[in-house]
């Protein structure tokens, strides 16, 4: 099902939401005020920096182009969060601030994916200060993949923006937003 069809099936399930509203970086942070304290208070306060990099992070799904899912890593110097569209119909969902997120079957992982060649703890997405994100298989029954290399169980893999997971048989693009000690907004372009 490609991104076009995920947002009609959202605006089908909940009329009221448009995807206009969905993608509006205030209203995000309305949703979300502690993202908002953290995002602004690593911004200097500086809101135009703050809708910039939620804008990257709202809009990921627009960048999708070997995929039809995606997860969207933030980074704004002690603040790291995801936006997935793998949970909740395709809009984009932010999951808990942190620095390290399980993705498997079960409802109990950070990223849940209903979908049978995921295990229930099948890899864990991380961010390490010194290295970025990275992604670790746990063992998994089918396989984690990065850029169609097979990840061996318990290495990790440093993730640069565009890199194409597969996990099972699921396909996920990476993609990463981040803001430098000035705040201005850089993402990597790289291509796999």
């Amino acid at each position: 099902m490609d991104t076009l069809a995920w947002d009609d099936l959202v605006d089908m399930l909940h009329p009221r939401t448009s995807v206009a509203y969905k993608r509006c970086p205030i209203n995000f942070l309305k949703q979300h005020p502690s993202l908002e304290a953290t995002l602004l208070a690593d911004c200097n306060q500086d809101l135009d920096t703050a809708k910039a990099l939620l804008e990257r992070a709202l809009h990921a799904s627009e960048r999708c182009q070997a995929a039809n899912f995606y997860i969207q890593a933030v980074v704004t110097g002690r603040t790291t969060f995801l936006t997935t569209n793998l949970i909740g119909y395709g809009e984009s969902l932010l999951n808990s601030i942190g620095c390290s997120w399980l993705i498997g079957r079960t409802s109990t992982c950070a990223i849940s994916i209903k979908h049978e060649s995921i295990s229930r703890c099948h890899a864990v997405l991380g961010y390490h200060s010194d290295e970025g994100y990275y992604l670790t298989d746990l063992g998994s029954r089918n396989g984690t993949l990065v850029n169609h290399h097979k990840l061996p169980s318990s290495d990790r893999r440093i993730l640069h923006d565009g890199d194409l997971i597969q996990l099972g048989k699921v396909k996920v693009e990476f993609f990463l937003a981040s803001i430098d000690h000035r705040h201005a907004i850089f993402c990597e372009n790289t291509s796999f």
